[in-house]
């Protein structure tokens, strides 16, 4: 499952899973349709009316979150995704591959976020860092939580 997008990298992520025989259901808000063309291959398309519904159906669907870089979206799923872990709404495993230490600055947050109180420490168990897509695939599959 991704975004729905057939343009950047969740498009190219997109493409690359199902030639490799994954099944690739994409969830897109109605109103980015036009601006983030639909992947035309994808086995299945549901289109929600906005991105906390769509956000809401990602969670609902998934039994793993596998961050790669990208831009304020990314942040925002990331965000929405480790604060539900944080309040027991799943415990799906997280795991953000720190591509050439993309993610470096995201890990000293949460690490400044837990110093100065705002979040317990156990928050750094709610998610895995590893630095190439192997290593993440090993930690979802072990269902993995943390480093």
């Amino acid at each position: 499952m991704f975004g729905g997008g057939g343009i950047g990298l969740m498009g190219e992520v997109a493409r690359a899973a199902r030639d490799a025989g994954a099944e690739v259901i994409g969830i897109l808000p109605a109103f980015l349709r036009h601006l983030e063309p639909p992947l035309k291959s994808a086995e299945e398309l549901i289109i929600t009316p906005d991105l906390q519904q769509r956000k809401s159906r990602m969670l609902a669907l998934a039994d793993a979150f596998v961050l790669l870089p990208g831009g304020l979206g990314t942040m925002d799923e990331y965000f929405e995704v480790i604060t539900t872990a944080q309040l027991l709404v799943h415990r799906k495993p997280i795991v953000v591959i720190d591509v050439k230490h993309y993610f470096k600055p995201l890990g000293a947050l949460i690490a400044h976020i837990v110093a100065h109180g705002f979040a317990r420490a156990e928050v750094a168990a709610l998610h895995t860092f590893v630095d190439t897509p192997d290593e993440a695939m090993r930690a979802v599959s072990s269902g993995r939580v943390s480093a």
